[in-house]
């Protein structure tokens, strides 16, 4: 195979002689089955140059490299090292000399390499020369493996300081009498006393100290937070000379004895290094303190396939060690806690046939675990093994474990993928099985979790008659792949690696188990590789019709005849940057045509829902719910169905799980969320009013806001609260929010902008109450409304509600009716009505508060509220603003304004617009904010009706000059004025009034003077003069004339909204002044 030199090579640097050869060899394919684009220098004095031509070959093969570096330098024999240390340690003061690389990683090859070396290499050095462990001993620094700054090394000399420092103390005089010298290590320490980075142990592991430290009681020795990346068989106590029962000696021979060829073959994703109890379908533990064995010979001859584990605190003797010749037993003298510790997590079973002492300490843990213990008559010691079988023959013994075997094949298999960033979500997975099923053997394919995680695990999932096994993968291929997700997708690739039985369950570990899964493992497999779901997302949205890769039920058996992992490996390997689905596409191009169909229910897509027609029985839910890709249950926001579930099995506690359930209901999940009333928020805004006021005051009510978009930062901020879910960005998935309209109790309506998707019909017509605040109402759809002012009047509604099932008797009070322009100018033309504006200005002063042009009065207010309540008659119509329903008619900048308007002053509206209708105040305004302005012809055609060959009289300030410059009374029969002050008119209302009703005899008066012109308007009507309120008129009409998009400002007259009348400069016109009959 050949392989692309993207980067420059590791460079790592072993040191042996001619009697290493094999430790060197296990040492490089321990580096080599981890890690590619290596360079390994090799320093020596007498490695004959034959044996590096084969290595240089086969490593080569595998895209790295070996480079054959003969030490010229004499190595001085008084250099002398311990008894089993060879001089040839002292060749790595020569690194400068020989290795050109900025950065060296020596290693002694008395260890092998359980990872890659990676994250080592990359380690930030800073000023130190080189990064170690420290040794067991806790003085100084191992000297096994060093990652040098080799830069540093040559720009000091350390080649020639180390040498000095070693000439000058092996010439010292306590030299001669030290027993403390430990050769190399020794020098390397003094050199580098105070310039050394300590390293967490993980990355030198020094296991040949296990023994002493297990017997000194250095329990920090034994205290690992993770797999070792560098195992190290410190001492004279190395796997391949002693047989000891420390920690990882067998993962040594499999190294030792792993080929070249399987080496490439686990690039390739073919091959895994497996440990010893990998290498059996059951496994068997035995700790003795003593050589006689019953028929132990029988048993391992009878059951080949079957390990046999026989440990010990001492050293073995000859009749134990004569077991060595049976393959399938391993012996384990002198074993050390933490292995005892592994074993009995690993086995299946203890085996006790010695006659010896009784072990209680380890029996105990089997039985405690509900593991058996199988053993004679005549070697039953105690009362607490569970197996007792006859001594007469070895017979009775074989069948029982054949039988165990046999239980252990019959265990439903479910296969999990996964890596340790996802350990949360895999024990969610695993809790929500073992709520509803029992008799299961979890696998766990992986390249990353820490054997304690299994250990902690399988001691909980032991009293539930299930266990998990740690299939443990190399990654370095995979994680090659191109995927939007993680390469760990990849992982199910391996599963007839891993698991004996024929029929295996996948589950993806994004997903929950609600039920017994009896059923779907009796599914008839026949000659199908697989049975899975349909992929409904994709037979929708790409007309693709293949299977959902999430659930997979596998016929292991014929997975394993046609050789599945190797076929899909070689199709990923030249598929994987051209497919859409990463390893489902894969999947669906092998077995296309090939696979049984499941009902949806046995992958339940929440995505998918409404594809399907699908619909779990009522109270509860799919048998499995699949939250498929990143709308998590997990994340921050609420994005699918089912969330609350997911959680539920999250919050599980193993004990919680001592009895099981058929399937889970909701009822259930209710008592855990404690949710007994709900409410809605469905918003495009992240204007709520009075949010978190009544988030606060209803504690014990859960509030879902939820928007068709991402929210913005203050929504998310609700989530501070306990009582609070946002549900973001869940546009198209009405799955979801039909389950929100039938889970949440009420809506409220209290957001502004628009509407969301008919909300508010959808919760009237499931007859649920809508709440909603007056100054953010969606119009008239039977809300239950109330004053945002006083919002403790809605919380004290909704609590009514809640507690009692009881909503307010009658609704409040609705906006007032009004008529629209041509409506108002219908009115007025049929009955020539009188007419009085109410716009914004006079509901200021209604309220207390003074305008530019007309200052508070108390007395003109009170005229003000006392006339908006008058019922319209055909003498007098009394207008409104008509913004209280379909703003979208008007421009951004008015619909801004009256919203605005509205929220300050619709309580005020409410109490005293009581009056069954009223007119437009727009019959004046029927142009500038109008959104569409072609019905502005129609309006002016109809307005012009109204002084159509009529004598008119106009009372106005002194700039207005209505109709001036402009054709607006051109069709009048005559026009006369009565210039009034423009500001503070009021303050003359009595004079203005007697001066129109001396000149108004058969006139129509046309009033504009701001709120003076309403109380005018009243009193002239009285008197049967028709008075009609029209400011703004003139202004209207010149924007008309000119086409404006915007309220141009005029420089010869007033002009609406510009009401302080600055930079008018007065144009002479002879007609204006001789209209001025009266000026005040």
């Amino acid at each position: 195979m050949g392989f692309d030199i993207l980067e420059e090579r590791r460079a790592v640097v072993l040191a042996g002689d001619k009697n290493y050869l094999i430790p060197i060899l296990t040492t490089i394919k321990s580096i080599l089955y981890y890690n590619q684009n290596v360079k390994i220098y090799i320093l020596h004095q007498n490695i004959p140059s034959d044996w590096f031509d084969d290595l240089k070959v086969q490593v080569e093969k595998l895209g790295s490299v070996v480079e054959d570096i003969r030490i010229d330098e004499e190595i001085d024999s008084e250099w002398k090292t311990q008894e089993h240390i060879s001089a040839i340690t002292y060749a790595r003061y020569f690194i400068p000399h020989y290795i050109e690389e900025e950065r060296v990683l020596y290693l002694d090859s008395d260890l092998i390499i359980n990872g890659s070396l990676d994250l080592l290499f990359n380690i930030d050095l800073g000023d130190k020369y080189l990064a170690a462990v420290r040794d067991v001993d806790g003085v100084g620094f191992n000297s096994g493996m060093l990652l040098i700054d080799n830069s540093k090394w040559k720009q000091y000399d350390i080649t020639t300081k180390l040498i000095n420092k070693t000439i000058d103390y092996v010439s010292s005089p306590d030299f001669a009498i030290s027993d403390r010298f430990n050769g190399v290590q020794t020098i390397l320490n003094l050199m580098f006393e105070n310039h050394w980075l300590e390293l967490d142990k993980h990355f030198n592991l020094q296991v040949g100290h296990d023994v002493i430290a297990f017997y000194s009681h250095w329990d920090s020795h034994f205290e690992l937070d993770k797999e070792p990346l560098i195992i190290h068989y410190t001492t004279y106590r190395k796997p391949w000379s002693t047989l000891m029962g420390y920690r990882y000696r067998d993962l040594w021979w499999a190294f030792r004895d792993v080929s070249y060829e399987q080496i490439a073959d686990h690039y390739a994703g073919r091959f895994t290094i497996k440990r010893v109890y990998d290498l059996h379908n059951v496994n068997l533990f035995t700790f003795t303190d003593s050589q006689d064995f019953l028929y132990i010979d029988e048993l391992a001859q009878a059951l080949p396939d079957v390990g046999f584990h026989i440990g010990a605190y001492t050293d073995m003797g000859p009749i134990l060690m004569a077991l060595d010749k049976y393959p399938n037993v391993y012996l384990y003298p002198s074993m050390v806690g933490a292995v005892i510790d592994e074993m009995i997590e690993k086995s299946d079973a203890y085996l006790d046939i010695h006659k010896g002492s009784s072990m209680d300490f380890i029996v105990n843990r089997y039985t405690s675990a509900g593991r058996p213990v199988l053993t004679f008559d005549v070697t039953n010691k105690n009362q607490l093994e569970q197996i007792v079988v006859s001594s007469q023959s070895p017979q009775p013994m074989i069948e029982v474990i054949k039988e165990l075997k046999k239980d252990k094949m019959d265990m439903k298999a479910i296969v999990l993928g996964a890596n340790y960033q996802y350990a949360d979500k895999v024990l969610t997975t695993i809790k929500s099985i073992c709520c509803h099923n029992r008799g299961l053997r979890f696998y766990l394919i992986n390249s990353d979790f820490p054997t304690e995680w299994f250990y902690n695990l399988n001691r909980k999932l032991k009293k539930l008659d299930c266990e998990i096994i740690n299939a443990r993968v190399n990654s370095s291929h995979i994680s090659q792949y191109k995927t939007n997700i993680h390469y760990a997708t990849f992982l199910r690739y391996f599963i007839s690696d891993f698991v004996e039985e024929d029929k295996v369950l996948y589950l993806d570990c994004d997903l929950v188990v609600t039920r017994d899964l009896s059923p779907l493992f009796d599914v008839e497999l026949g000659d199908y590789p697989l049975a899975a779901v349909k992929d409904l997302g994709a037979q929708v949205y790409f007309n693709e019709h293949g299977f959902n890769a999430g659930v997979l039920l596998i016929n292991n058996r014929l997975w394993k005849q046609e050789e599945v992992r190797k076929q899909l490996i070689e199709m990923t390997n030249e598929l994987h940057d051209k497919v859409a689905q990463d390893d489902q596409s894969i999947l669906n191009l092998l077995f296309k045509d090939r696979w049984l169909a499941l009902d949806f229910k046995y992958n339940c897509i929440t995505l998918h829902t409404h594809f399907s027609d699908y619909r779990p029985e009522p109270g509860t839910y799919p048998p499995i719910i699949h939250y498929l890709t990143e709308r998590k249950p997990w994340g921050l926001y609420e994005r699918s169905i089912y969330r609350d579930v997911w959680w539920y099995y999250n919050a599980q506690e193993w004990s919680d799980m001592s009895q099981v359930t058929p399937c889970l209901t909701k009822d259930q999940v209710s008592q855990y969320t404690g949710v007994q009333h709900s409410a809605l928020v469905y918003t495009f805004s992240s204007d709520l009013r009075n949010m978190g006021y009544l988030i606060e005051h209803l504690p014990d009510v859960k509030f879902y806001v939820a928007a068709p978009v991402m929210v913005a930062d203050s929504i998310t901020a609700l989530l501070a609260y306990p009582n609070v879910s946002v549900l973001s960005d869940i546009a198209g998935q009405p799955a979801l929010i039909d389950s929100l309209v039938e889970g949440c109790d009420f809506l409220l309506d209290i957001n502004a902008e628009s509407e969301v998707d008919g909300i508010i019909g959808r919760f009237r017509q499931a007859g649920k109450p809508v709440f909603a605040f007056e100054s953010v109402a969606h119009g008239e759809q039977g809300q239950f409304l109330y004053d945002q002012a006083h919002p403790e009047e809605m919380v004290l509604a909704i609590e009514n509600y809640c507690q009692n099932g009881e909503l307010p008797v009658k609704k409040l009070q609705a906006y007032p009716k009004v008529l629209d322009i041509q409506q108002s100018l219908d009115y007025i033309l049929e009955h020539h009505s009188s007419v009085i504006r109410y716009g914004d200005g006079e509901m200021d002063i209604m309220m207390g508060h003074g305008i530019p042009y007309q200052d508070y009065d108390e007395t003109l207010a009170e005229q003000l509220r006392s006339m908006i309540q008058l019922e319209s008659s055909p003498e007098l119509l009394v207008c409104l603003s008509d913004v209280f329903e379909g703003l979208e008619r008007y421009n951004p900048e008015a619909v801004n304004f009256w919203r605005k308007h509205l929220e300050h002053y619709k309580e005020a509206y409410h109490r005293f617009c009581t009056a069954s209708f009223y007119g437009s105040t727009f019959i004046s305004r029927p142009y500038m904010d109008l959104k569409d302005k072609s019905a502005s012809v129609a309006h002016f055609e109809k307005l012009k009706k109204l002084w159509d060959k009529r004598d008119i009289l106009i009372v106005e300030g002194e700039n207005s000059r209505s109709g001036v410059g402009n054709d607006l009374f051109d069709n009048a029969q005559s026009v006369e004025r009565i210039i009034c002050p423009s500001r503070n008119a009021y303050s003359k209302v009595e004079a203005i009034q007697e001066a129109i009703e001396k000149h108004a005899a058969g006139k129509l008066v046309f009033l504009m003077l701001g709120p003076t012109a309403k109380v005018l308007a009243y009193h002239l009507s009285k008197k049967g003069i028709q008075a009609i309120d029209l400011g703004h008129i003139d202004s209207e009409y010149e924007w008309f004339k000119m086409g404006a998009a915007s309220k141009v400002k005029f420089s010869h007259k007033h002009t609406a909204e510009h009401n302080f009348d600055q930079e008018i400069q007065l144009v002479a016109d002879a007609a204006y002044d001789a209209s001025i009959i009266v000026k005040l």
